[in-house]
């Protein structure tokens, strides 16, 4: 939503299409998606990760959250997760924590 608030703002798209997108994204975020909570152990392994590399708050978060859900994953003998994301820095940080990463730009 971030993404589509700035084009909002930037005056790329209109008022219509940010609340057509907020409907679409609300209805896969309750029928598509775990919902983790943000708990202390997440929140002292996204100060840990905060120390450790240049990362902003809501990135040390996700990588945290992510570190955790795929040692669930590898814990139960799952797939482990890919972590996508289009930030270059980002994934350098997330491979260097042992997560499996992509970049959506290499797929245009």
């Amino acid at each position: 939503m971030s993404a589509v608030a700035r084009r909002h703002r930037e005056s790329a798209i209109d008022t219509s299409v940010v609340h057509n997108i907020n409907r679409l994204l609300e209805r896969h975020f309750r029928a598509d998606y775990l919902v983790i909570d943000v708990n202390d152990m997440l929140t002292r392994d996204a100060i840990r990760l905060l120390t450790m590399h240049p990362l902003r708050a809501y990135d040390a978060i996700q990588l945290a959250t992510a570190r955790f859900v795929n040692q669930r994953l590898i814990e139960q003998k799952l797939t482990p997760i890919t972590f996508l994301c289009a930030d270059t820095r980002l994934l350098q940080i997330a491979t260097t924590i042992g997560l499996s990463v992509d970049n959506p730009n290499n797929h245009i």
